[in-house]
């Protein structure tokens, strides 16, 4: 088995989301098509996320539960849905367009034995915590009746975020070029990333790479209450997150 390390030195271009859940909906809006579509400003040989790492305390399998009877929530987010090749593990709708992410790979890596701080108020760790599964998926989108498909890369780790952070990314030397700190609900971790955590990603940026912000504005705020730097785009809340506007930052 290939270890984590070695799967996420093959990409240029990470993205970082944590406590991510079973919210996939940033392979869409960090895409190619969507920054075309909807004019997204860019700078010159800007080049969007190869990688989407996504880290939940609950493992993949957790996360999407195998039952009975497929649900999803109001933003298109499944609650119960076995995650496997040929599974739909998105289907999200907005004002007449539509967008779908199916699974058409899982290759299951070495575990990493990451550490678990008790200190830091969040969940038991799940059965499965230290797994970690690349995904090649399938992201289709409709918009004014035009389907556009493209694939997608996604490393699922279950860890705590704070040592992923300590454990990997920091000694690892890895650059977290695009970080997602979005929270939106139930299916964005039960508990939210530790209060504490997303100020100290924001306020930190520099050391970790980081070079667009796609953000809460609570976070923003946490981290700078008096004031921060204006986003150059930004999404509803009723796209992405009951808890307000989603917006991009250039740091």
């Amino acid at each position: 088995m290939r270890s984590i390390e070695e799967v996420i030195r093959q990409f240029e271009h990470v993205c970082w989301y944590p406590s991510a859940g079973s919210d996939f909906r940033a392979l869409l809006f960090l895409s190619d098509w969507y920054y075309k579509k909807f004019d997204v400003p860019t700078d010159e040989g800007q080049v969007l996320p190869d990688l989407f790492v996504m880290t939940d305390m609950r493992g993949l399998h957790d996360v999407f539960e195998t039952k009975d009877l497929d649900r999803y929530d109001k933003y298109g987010c499944y609650s119960y849905r076995p995650c496997e090749p040929g599974a739909k593990i998105l289907h999200a709708t907005y004002m007449g367009r539509y967008t779908d992410i199916t699974v058409n790979s899982i290759e299951e890596l070495q575990d990493h034995e990451f550490s678990f701080d008790r200190g830091i108020p969040c969940p038991e760790p799940g059965p499965n915590y230290n797994s970690a599964f690349l995904l090649e998926v399938e992201v289709e989108s409709k918009k004014y009746d035009k389907i556009n498909k493209w694939p997608a890369t996604v490393l699922y780790i279950s860890v705590q975020n704070e040592a992923f952070i300590k454990e990997c990314i920091i000694p690892g030397k890895i650059r977290v070029e695009y970080q997602v700190l979005v929270r939106y609900g139930h299916c964005g971790g039960e508990i939210p990333p530790s209060e504490e955590l997303p100020a100290k990603i924001v306020r930190n940026r520099k050391k970790l790479g980081i070079r667009y912000l796609i953000s809460n504005t609570v976070y923003v705020e946490d981290a700078y209450p008096d004031g921060f730097i204006e986003p150059f785009y930004s999404i509803s809340g009723s796209q992405w997150s009951e808890y307000g506007a989603v917006n991009w930052y250039k740091v």
